[in-house]
């Protein structure tokens, strides 16, 4: 893969890692159990994930819900999303650290892979401190 292409996928991966870093700050600032939840080509981030609470989108306000075949992310449009996380979910606790959809911490690092033709861009998610980046 070449040129645009290559573009679109690392941006659409790092979109992915800032909007997970945006999640575990809610949850450390606003000391609540925080979420993101993948469905193919969209997510949704959670203030409060145990009450399903949409996190407000610091860009444009509303419901922050990121869907790559919507006409607002066209700029990533093809791109699709994967996670090796239980239930395509994680939570963050109030210290931060990440959590599976049953709110048991990870043992290992979790992973999102955005894919766009026969390419593909992994964010990593790490276990403990909750980081996440492009790796």
């Amino acid at each position: 893969m070449q040129g645009y292409s290559t573009i679109k996928l690392n941006s659409a991966a790092r979109k992915v890692a800032a909007d997970l870093e945006y999640a575990r700050h809610l949850a450390t600032a606003k000391q609540v159990q925080s979420g993101v939840s993948f469905a193919g080509s969209s997510y949704s981030v959670y203030e409060d994930y145990g009450l399903l609470d949409f996190a407000r989108d610091p860009e444009r306000g509303g419901n922050f819900v990121v869907d790559y075949t919507t006409t607002r992310y066209q700029d990533f449009s093809g791109v699709t999303l994967a996670t090796t996380m239980p239930g395509n979910v994680v939570q963050f606790n109030s210290l931060g650290a990440p959590l599976d959809n049953t709110g048991t911490a990870f043992a290992a690092q979790q992973t999102v892979t955005a894919t766009l033709g026969a390419s593909s861009v992994n964010v990593c998610i790490v276990p403990n401190t909750g980081r996440a980046g492009v790796c």
